[in-house]
């Protein structure tokens, strides 16, 4: 695959994932698997984003953290403390233990919050693929 059928990749497949965390959003149903499928959506446009400016695949990591600080663009505190935050929706909604927790940490409160910093941080890294 071509540089640019990798990014169009995971840039298409960012975008399903985010498609559906606002269907699950909207729905006010399942909040907890909505903030999942952000986390999903970001780690995916990370990669996109990793690959776009250094042609080489990314780490086969979850953490937004580290993926955003791989793609060697500037991040503010803020959006790394968001991006922090985002990557515990992965592990939370993954495994038994952490997911009666983590449902009821999903509130809808909670969750409005996190999806409007979802949307700023996903119009940022959009932004970097125009530099």
């Amino acid at each position: 695959m071509t540089q640019n059928e990798v990014v169009k990749f995971w840039k298409e497949s960012s975008d399903k994932d985010w498609e559906f965390s606002m269907e699950l959003y909207e729905s006010g149903k399942r909040y907890d698997y909505a903030l999942f499928f952000v986390h999903l959506s970001l780690e995916k446009l990370l990669k996109a984003l990793h690959y776009h400016l250094k042609n080489d695949h990314p780490l086969a990591i979850h953490d937004l953290v580290e993926l955003a600080k791989r793609t060697g663009q500037e991040f503010s505190e803020e959006n790394l403390a968001d991006l922090k935050e985002m990557t515990s929706y992965n592990l939370s909604a993954r495994y038994d233990d952490y997911k009666k927790n983590f449902y009821k940490k999903a509130t809808k409160e909670y969750t409005d919050i996190w999806f409007r910093k979802a949307i700023k941080i996903r119009k940022l890294l959009l932004s970097f693929f125009e530099l």
